[in-house]
């Protein structure tokens, strides 16, 4: 087996890659195996896991940030785990039109979407506004709470930065436009103003649309 170097050792093996295998001695066992094998690539191998155990030794930066409060428990009862897997299903391209239904249905009879789906339901709903609105009234409290903790997800809350907008694809420009007016108007449009000669005329259609709600 090839020599292990420590944290120590790196300048050596460093010095031992600059030099060469010819005039510097690697050290093997006795197995016939390794005792053939190229001492160059043997001393890469040792290079390529000391580099890797070094970066996995580096500590984590410590979280200094606010870490969100916990949510209280769910009033709604869980679906039924038959519900789980039509959802996973749908999720998945199998009968997917009927997802937005699956979705209201679960609503009105006081079921919870499960937990672990949430995150591709908002991830799908980010560039689908029409599912959407069906997925805001039923998502609750943990949805809701989940959706503030991603920069992409939060777009639907209308709590995205308003620069943004411009840099997604352009079916989901509006929506993107829409939340943010609804965090400052103001700017928004000032921001449709600047950015308005580099889209095409289609979609200064589209976006003019989200300036007739709510004046």
């Amino acid at each position: 087996m090839a020599q292990t170097f420590s944290g120590s050792d790196w300048d050596e093996l460093v010095r031992r890659l600059l030099l060469g295998t010819i005039q510097t001695a690697t050290a093997t066992s006795e197995d016939e195996e390794e005792e053939e094998a190229d001492p160059s690539l043997l001393l890469w191998q040792e290079a390529a896991t000391h580099s890797l155990l070094r970066r996995a030794a580096r500590p984590w930066p410590i979280y200094t940030a606010k870490v969100p409060a916990p949510l209280a428990p769910s009033t709604d009862k869980a679906c039924s785990w038959r519900s789980v897997m039509h959802l996973e299903s749908m999720l998945k391209g199998h009968h997917a039109a009927a997802l937005p239904e699956f979705i209201r249905l679960l609503h009105q009879h006081q079921r919870q979407l499960p937990p672990g789906a949430l995150p591709q339901l908002l991830e799908t709903a980010r560039n689908n506004p029409e599912l959407w609105k069906t997925l805001s009234t039923a998502i609750g409290p943990r949805g809701r709470w989940l959706a503030r903790q991603h920069p992409d997800w939060r777009v639907l809350l209308g709590e995205r930065d308003g620069p943004a907008w411009t840099s997604v694809p352009d079916p989901v420009k509006a929506q993107h436009l829409r939340a943010f007016r609804r965090v400052d108007a103001s700017a928004a449009r000032l921001s449709l103003a600047a950015h308005w000669e580099q889209f095409p005329v289609k979609l200064q259609a589209r976006l003019l649309e989200t300036l007739t709600v709510e004046l």
